[in-house]
């Protein structure tokens, strides 16, 4: 019961969607920058239809998978 209650207060977290959109939009920053250095190092190689918006992300949708809870020993 009290794990089920510490949950949902930091389920409950003001401005939590506010902090899991940073985040989202962190990682997609990212993904972009691995993806625009991939193409421009696999394009100097040779021309590849393929990498054609290879870095053209958007977010589509997330899910939250875990959340820690800590209690102090």
């Amino acid at each position: 019961a009290e794990v089920q209650e510490a949950l949902h207060a930091a389920l409950a977290l003001e401005g939590l969607d506010g902090l899991l959109a940073q985040a989202v939009a962190a990682r997609r920053a990212t993904l972009t920058e691995e993806r625009t250095a991939l193409r421009e190092r696999l394009a100097a190689q040779e021309t590849v239809a393929w990498l054609n918006g290879i870095d053209d992300l958007a977010p589509g949708t997330f899910d939250l998978l875990t959340v820690t809870v800590l209690f102090p020993a």
